[in-house]
């Protein structure tokens, strides 16, 4: 059975009774910036339990940021879903993470994911890992930096790619974000773009893409902002990304 893993702070779990069949959702969350272990749990919620899908989330320690707790969760996932940022794990634990990332397991990554386990410009301390290619080496991706904090960026939907299952019931074309713009171009070739982001004066960015890595279903969003999960094309395009990656459907 293919494995769901989304990175996030501590485990738990948002169903009493979990069937051996029952497609698994694990969340790796550990970013101080938006939120996302308050927001991912909500959306796991709403759009993921009535789904039939079991989730659990890997907090980091309240002691220590850079060390999670109970990552053998992240072994039995149907999907990864990572949300973390500029965090170095002792190093058994950055081990563990990159086997399973580089497992034939669903990968989803949101916003700070492609920057996730590397510090801004320094190396990480002793006896920590680290993983500063993991932007081109998993998501495809080319993360720079961000435009300021400000203009509210549109996401255009890549009307070419409307058929994809990430897509499917999707109804709007457009929709505002509050978060500050990546810059994340260029993205690997072999990736398939399904939406944009733009502000005016400034380059159009790839906001959401696919890619495959062997049998392995990768997808890769720059939202995640608060603001984001108030939209319903980005819980709608999460969620498919999930299905998708995972093919639980």
């Amino acid at each position: 059975m293919l494995r769901l893993l989304v990175i996030s702070l501590s485990l738990f779990s948002l169903s009493d009774s979990l069937a051996a069949d029952d497609p698994r959702v694990v969340f790796l969350v550990s970013e101080p910036e938006y939120q996302t272990e308050v927001t991912l749990p909500a959306f796991a919620e709403a759009q993921l339990k009535p789904l039939g899908y079991h989730s659990e989330f890997i907090f980091s320690s309240k002691e220590d940021a850079n060390r999670f707790e109970n990552l053998d969760a992240l072994k039995t996932a149907d999907v990864v879903v990572i949300s973390v940022r500029r965090r170095t794990p002792p190093i058994e634990q950055m081990e563990i993470i990159k086997s399973v990332m580089n497992s034939k397991v669903g990968l989803v990554g949101i916003r700070t994911a492609c920057h996730a386990f590397s510090l801004r410009n320094k190396p990480a301390p002793e006896g920590e890992g680290e993983w500063p290619t993991i932007d081109a080496d998993v998501w495809g991706g080319s993360y720079t930096n961000h435009y300021p904090v400000g203009p509210v960026a549109t996401i255009r939907l890549n009307d070419k790619e409307a058929a994809h299952p990430i897509l499917k019931g999707i109804t709007t074309t457009s929709f505002p974000s509050q978060g500050s713009l990546y810059m994340v171009a260029p993205v690997n070739g072999d990736a398939t773009l399904l939406a944009f982001g733009e502000i005016d004066g400034k380059p159009r960015e790839p906001i959401a893409w696919t890619r495959l890595r062997g049998e392995q279903r990768v997808f890769f969003t720059s939202l995640g902002h608060k603001a984001d999960f108030e939209q319903p094309a980005f819980n709608a395009m999460l969620t498919n990304a999930i299905e998708w990656a995972g093919r639980l459907k």
